[in-house]
């Protein structure tokens, strides 16, 4: 009945979804902007501009250059498009060309006053200061007032009579048609993306390209600053009847955030770089991405997407107690359980001192081993990061690492090798030098030999790793100078730079691969067996191979066991030495699961980093109950 209410409930406040498929399609678009009368004029990759109505190409033209900016006057009857030879192509509404002139340099914003005088942005150079915002009263190509902004301009676009420019410089400014200089500048904290004036409300909003978001009034005081994600803004839009600011990003999400500067919403849209989002008919707007269909934007369907995403979280919750009283109530219907219990609770009683002096062990372990786990298994189900409002994605973490992520599968494929290497690596040459030393009849020599085995472990790990590092070196690395010194220089690599040797490089770390932890765990368990075992098997005239198969590997069964543990759990975990050592590359040649968690936590995708945890967790205990099923022989175990 409670899941019968509370999907009733998320059916009904469910209302409009806030986004819904719209008429278009994109393929290779370069920009998109407001064409008028319902239209939307895109560039694209080859150089054609069209003017779009829907699903239909209105009109379209082919230009010679790279499209570099492109901007419709107020009536839709005539269209500036500028190319990457500085020429301003004036077209009709049918885009038949009328005239042209150039600036200097190449055209990298357009922005048309509702006068119909015509702002460009324009300039040479990656890094140098001549860009400037020139004015044109008409289209006649003779400029008004030109102001130097002096870097690259990311961004330029109408607001009233005057124009807003953003830069590579992360400067926000604003100049009136004719002035020579702007009214105002304001400098955020990233460079700048996307502009979006809003005359109405004498407001200014920008996106950076570090996934800022910032609202500045029309004298450019800055409001507030929020951060919807790691990734470029590429789109913005402003809801008046809610306040609500709308931003897109180059990986296709979209972000709703209030007139505080909340972080409301956040849900991935599209499956490409989000290009721009327009007004359209009824206080909706128009989500255009590079490539794939466009999308109706619903802001009056938000405050029903967050609450039903408040109420799934409330499913969930209420589910879990659900199946919690479930429990408590089959325990207490079960005679056979009910007698357990209270048992249990007997015996619980009897020790309640144990327990009781247990109780801050057990709190410090829940507190810091088991309610992380919990709290990562939830936030695994979820889009948690810290620049996004957390909200419950269910399976679709899971869905996106098992079935689309090609990373997660190279890196599986590698942890196989890295795990199935590290298994010998562990029980090979340790069990081999435990075996030598304990068989040496000298106890002093025995315990010298035991030391210098063990010395090096006091060597911290991250010095190890980098000198391996140098041990791999290219030009000055030991490996390559000594096959250089024997004749065998045709055997030199860039070991850790090359996709064929740089996984096998990875292994190779640690050579001769005695480790002092397995050594002394093959050693103790040697030095725990009864010597009468020994003693009989030469009395049995046994050899050493023949004791060593049918005495030493079986006794020491629970040390194997041990360190399979421990060599699985430490390969699955470890990221450390390849991230010192490749990062993961050349290209995905030593990626492992466990790095891109890692790199997605950096990221900021808490979300997906849990997924891929919680995966990695699932393959940890499935090797861990195939290990802890090997058993030593029950005749040994009883002797």
């Amino acid at each position: 009945a409670g899941n019968l209410a509370f999907w009733l409930a998320g059916d009904r406040l469910a209302g409009d979804p806030l986004t819904t498929a719209a008429a278009g399609q994109s393929q290779k678009l370069v920009l998109a902007t407001a064409g008028g009368a319902g239209k939307v004029l895109v560039a694209t990759r080859d150089n054609t501009v069209m003017l779009v109505a829907g699903d239909q190409v209105a009109a379209s033209a082919q230009l010679d250059k790279v499209v570099g900016a492109a901007a419709v006057s107020a009536d839709g009857s005539r269209v500036y498009v500028g190319t990457s030879d500085g020429v301003v192509h004036v077209l009709d509404g049918a885009l038949n060309e009328q005239n042209t002139f150039t600036v200097e340099g190449r055209v990298v914003g357009l922005a048309v006053s509702p006068s119909g005088g015509l702002f460009v942005g324009h300039g040479t150079g990656a890094f140098g200061e001549r860009y400037f915002v020139s004015y044109f009263p008409t289209a006649d190509g003779t400029a008004a007032s030109t102001y130097q902004v002096g870097v690259p301009i990311g961004v330029l676009t109408a607001f009233g009579d005057a124009a807003l420019y953003g830069t590579d410089d992360s400067r926000v400014g604003l100049i009136q048609a004719g002035a020579a200089a702007p009214a105002w500048e304001t400098t955020l904290a990233h460079p700048i993306t996307r502009v979006l004036g809003l005359p109405d409300q004498d407001r200014v909003l920008a996106g950076t390209k570090e996934g800022e978001l910032s609202f500045l009034d029309g004298q450019g005081q800055l409001l507030w600053t929020t951060e919807i994600g790691p990734y470029p803004v590429r789109g913005l839009a402003f809801d008046p009847e809610s306040a609500t600011s709308f931003a897109g990003d180059s990986r296709g999400n979209l972000a709703a955030v209030g007139a505080n500067g909340a972080l409301q919403h956040t849900e991935p849209v599209v499956d490409s770089d989000l290009e721009a989002i327009l007004p359209a008919a009824g206080g909706d707007f128009l989500i255009v991405p590079r490539d794939g269909s466009w999308l109706t934007l619903h802001p009056d369907a938000l405050d029903a997407t967050r609450l039903a995403g408040r109420l799934r979280t409330g499913w969930i919750a209420f589910d879990a107690a659900l199946v919690l009283a479930a429990i408590v109530a089959a325990v207490v219907a079960v005679e056979r359980w009910r007698l357990k219990a209270r048992r249990q609770l007997r015996d619980a009683n009897r020790g309640r001192v144990a327990y009781l002096l247990l109780l801050p062990a057990i709190a410090l372990i829940l507190a810091f081993s088991y309610y992380p786990a919990g709290l990562a298994f939830y936030y695994s189900l979820t889009n948690y990061s810290l620049r996004n409002v957390t909200e419950f994605v269910g399976l679709d973490n899971y869905r996106a690492v098992l079935f689309h992520d090609r990373y997660f599968r190279t890196g599986i494929t590698n942890m196989i090798i890295l795990v199935g290497t590290s298994v010998l690596k562990t029980i090979t040459l340790p069990l081999l030098v435990a075996e030598l030393v304990f068989w040496l009849k000298n106890s002093v020599h025995q315990y010298v030999f035991r030391t210098l085995f063990v010395l090096p472990a006091v060597v911290p790990d991250l010095v190890f790793v980098l000198m391996w590092r140098q041990v791999y070196d290219p030009n000055t690395g030991l490996l390559n100078q000594l096959l250089a010194s024997t004749g065998l220089s045709r055997f030199q690599h860039a070991w850790l730079g090359e996709d064929r040797t740089a996984i096998w490089a990875i292994v190779g770390v640690g050579f001769p691969f005695v480790s002092a932890f397995a050594f002394l765990i093959f050693l103790g368990g040697l030095l725990n067996i009864n010597g009468e075992y020994f003693d009989a098997a030469k009395v049995d005239g046994a050899r050493w191979w023949q004791r060593l198969m049918h005495l030493d590997l079986p006794l020491l069964l629970p040390q194997f066991r041990i360190l399979l543990f421990f060599a699985i759990v430490g390969t699955v975990q470890g990221f450390a030495s390849i991230f010192i050592l490749t990062r993961g590359g050349p290209g995905t040649a030593t990626y492992v699961p466990a790095l891109q968690m890692y790199l997605r936590i950096a990221d900021g995708d808490f979300g997906y980093a849990s997924a891929i945890g919680v995966v990695l967790f699932v393959v940890i205990m499935i090797l861990t109950v195939f290990v802890l099923r090997f058993r030593r022989n029950e005749a040994v175990e009883t002797t």
